[in-house]
């Protein structure tokens, strides 16, 4: 699939196995918005590997991803844009060795 963008801020029902299928099936990824969205770490790891071309990724208010996803999103170099507002279970220093 050569999908592109996908908005699904605020659907409760986005889980890690979502973020898991966009991950086989769309490596042309570019702009993803899960924000407050069931996803966790296992979800984050899974698209940083399978979408690669990601350049804007919206998680605010997805309260089960921690410092872990911050580690994953490492591999995403063309991501540009990175929302995190209102995840309370990420610390400055994760954020901190990001940038």
């Amino acid at each position: 699939l050569k999908l592109a963008t996908l908005k699904c801020g605020g659907c409760k029902n986005i889980t890690d196995r979502s973020l898991a299928c966009l991950a086989t099936r769309c490596p042309f990824l570019k702009r993803l918005e899960v924000d407050e969205c069931r996803i966790s770490d296992d979800g984050i790891n899974l698209l940083s590997k399978g979408c690669p071309d990601l350049v804007h990724l919206n998680l605010r208010d997805c309260s089960r991803i921690t410092d872990q996803s911050i580690k994953a999103l490492i591999n995403l170099s063309k991501l540009e844009t990175l929302n995190l507002k209102q995840c309370n279970r990420i610390t400055d220093s994760a954020v901190i060795s990001y940038v």
